[in-house]
């Protein structure tokens, strides 16, 4: 029902635009046949009903109403103002004077904009419109009508100031075109970093999906690998180390089973936290200038790592940590790797 609804309003405002292009053009035409005739009055009143159906700023609206003020400039006496266009007028001078916003000051442009088509060649009313406008921030609006007004009063006294205003408005609203593309340009690569952000993320969520099930150590023993959101473990649920040549029912347990041997949390597709020293190393060596010098002990316990590898299509994962000593010669580096358990 909706999309039935949507339908008949769209096809209505189509036939209204289109009877609207209608009635213009045959207005227009009619202006054409009477200016050509020499009826410069006639012509007035056809282009003033053409402008009626023309859409406010439009090629259609300028043209017609640049037509209706070179006409209207030669004819002696001019026509006057309609009451109509005198009371959308006055409404807008009221609308000023109470106006304290932005908001308030649009409004009051309506009021002279309705005025305005219906006496479309009256300086007055173009300057207090393209000054209403300026209050109202309608930069590009204020520039046309003031435009408009010098063209229906050329002679004024106030041309220059008004041409002085003009060239201060179009200052004001080229800085503003600059500043608005340039906002929404940071935007587009906001949009886009952001956008960027979100596949890296999606891309790093489902290489993550892929770690979770059982892994095997370069000794064989079994490892399950657990997320939690954005946080994993690692626990070993079996702790043998086998040999080709014995089979799994009679490997040695060597390591404590569903012990958490590492940790952490899962950061732009790395993986970072601690990892398990389970024995002390209480002698070991360095090589330094070709000699082997002593290390002091190293305690078992958690250490930070975060650095990690994953192989194409989670076959493998590889973590990279470091445990440094009193001695700054001494560190050892750690990187248990695991592969995906059969």
């Amino acid at each position: 029902m909706r999309r039935w609804l949507l339908l008949f309003t769209l096809t209505v405002s189509l036939l209204c635009t289109a009877s609207l292009a209608a009635a213009q053009g045959a207005e227009e035409a009619q202006g054409q046949a009477a200016e050509k005739a020499g009826n410069m009055r006639g012509a007035v009143t056809h282009y003033v009903a053409a402008l009626q159906s023309a859409a406010e700023g439009s090629e259609a609206d300028q043209r017609l109403r640049e037509k209706i003020i070179t006409l209207v400039r030669k004819l002696n006496p001019r026509p006057a103002i309609p009451d109509e266009a005198t009371r959308f007028a006055v409404r807008g001078k009221t609308a000023v004077a109470d106006a304290k916003l932005p908001a308030e000051f649009v409004e009051a442009a309506k009021e002279y904009v309705k005025a305005m088509r219906l006496a479309p060649w009256w300086p007055e009313g173009y300057f207090n419109l393209g000054v209403v406008q300026e209050k109202a921030g309608q930069l590009a609006e204020s520039v046309r009508s003031l435009r408009l007004y010098l063209l229906a009063a050329p002679e004024a006294e106030d041309v220059a100031s008004v041409k002085e205003r003009i060239y201060a408005l179009e200052y004001r609203l080229e800085k503003s075109q600059q500043e608005t593309a340039a906002k929404s340009a940071a935007d587009a690569r906001l949009r886009a970093e952001e956008e960027q952000r979100a596949r890296a993320e999606a891309e790093a969520q489902r290489r993550m999906a892929q770690l979770e099930g059982n892994w095997r150590d370069s000794v064989g023993s079994i490892y399950v690998f657990q997320l939690d959101g954005n946080r994993f473990t690692i626990t070993r649920v079996n702790g043998c180390w086998t040999v080709p040549s014995v089979s799994y029912a009679n490997c040695t347990n060597l390591h404590p089973e569903n012990t958490v041997v590492q940790s952490g949390t899962i950061v732009n597709g790395q993986l970072s936290g601690v990892a398990a020293l389970e024995h002390a190393t209480t002698s070991w060596f360095t090589m330094v200038d070709g000699r082997w010098l002593p290390c002091p002990p190293v305690p078992a316990g958690m250490y930070p790592f975060n650095k990690s590898e994953i192989g194409p299509n989670g076959t493998y994962l590889k973590l990279f940590y470091s445990i440094h000593t009193s001695e700054a010669r001494c560190s050892m580096e750690f990187t248990p790797e695991y592969r995906r358990q059969p």
